[in-house]
This record gives structure tokens, C-alpha cells and sequence, in this order.
């Protein structure tokens, strides 16, 4: 994660869809601070980045950027968005927009405006190991316990006392 200031994108004038074999953006960029003048659209993923050419368009409201992305170009995935000079290829020249693409080849193209998310889920247990096990192991054992001892009461009292204590003890070692 970086340090820059994302340019917000306004939610009711910005969107993507499908055109041909191209994908057309249309990002209106806020009025609220100064936007740079910039003619090519990047989009970012890792670190792979397609560019095209885009067309500003100043308002009084804010700055309409509209581009079109050959979807040839594009891969599934989040794409985060940069308005750069054609000029310049470096990286500090780019000003990054607050909007993400979410593209899939065979499946809708959504933009969606608004900041990067700040928090993080943690990442999940594993499936499979004794962290998984063991909150179902004692409930099992316990089932299996009161289903055994249903099946031993047909037994004589002393020889079904013997029983239970060996499975006692088997049980506690599988438990640990």
C-alpha cells in the first residue's frame, strides 16, 4: 500500500461496459481539488499494466475522462486505475484515481469508485490438521460413548464395567 492521494471519482457519473472487443470507461473525476491534465488511462494489476489513450474533458463539476481498454489486453481480476501522460512511462508522474475495475472475461465488468478498502480479514485456519479436529473430536467421542454404553447394558454388570474401562482408557489416548 502506498502513501499517494487517490483522486475520488464521482459514484453517479462513472461506469464501465462492454463495446465490441473494447471495454469503454467513462470516470468522472471530482471537482473538489485540482485535477491534473492527463491523456492516457492505466489500468493495474500487480504488475502488469495496460495503457490507453483517453480523452479529459474539463467541467465545471470536474474532469470526465472516457477510454476505451481491448479486452484482449485485459485478464480477470481488480484493476486499479491511474491517469498518466502519454509522454511520460514513469510511474511518479501518475496520479492514481480512487475506482477499481473488476473484469471477467466471460462474466459483468463493474467499476466501482470509492476508496481502497483499509482493513485486511485474517487469514483463514486451515482445513485440515488438529486446530480443525478438535472441536469436533470430543463431541464424536461423546456420541460414540452414549451409543456404546446403550449397546453394552445387554451385557452382565461386571463384564460390561471391564468394557468401559478399556474403552476409557483407549479413548483418553486418542484424545491426548
Amino acid at each position: 500500500m502506498t502513501n499517494e492521494t487517490e483522486l475520488p471519482v464521482e459514484l453517479t457519473e462513472s461506469y464501465a461496459h462492454r463495446v465490441g472487443e473494447g471495454l469503454h470507461l467513462v470516470v468522472q473525476v471530482s471537482g473538489e481539488g485540482p485535477t491534473p491534465v492527463r491523456d492516457r488511462l492505466e489500468l493495474r494489476k500487480g504488475k502488469r499494466v495496460v495503457g490507453t489513450d483517453c480523452t479529459p474533458v474539463r467541467s465545471s463539476t470536474g474532469t470526465m475522462i472516457q477510454a476505451t481498454v481491448p479486452v484482449a489486453d485485459l485478464g480477470a481480476g481488480t484493476w486499479r486505475l491511474r491517469l498518466a501522460t502519454a509522454a511520460a512511462a514513469d510511474r511518479s508522474s501518475s496520479v492514481p484515481l480512487e475506482a477499481r475495475l473488476v473484469y471477467h472475461d466471460r462474466g459483468p465488468v463493474a467499476l466501482l469508485p470509492g476508496p481502497r478498502p483499509t482493513t485486511r480479514l485474517p487469514a483463514p485456519r486451515p482445513a485440515s490438521g488438529p486446530a480443525s479436529r478438535t472441536p469436533s473430536r470430543p463431541r464424536f467421542y461423546r456420541s460414540a460413548a452414549k451409543v456404546l454404553d446403550i449397546g453394552l447394558r445387554v451385557l452382565p454388570d461386571d463384564r460390561a464395567a471391564r468394557y468401559r474401562e478399556a474403552l476409557q482408557k483407549t479413548g483418553r489416548r486418542l484424545l491426548g
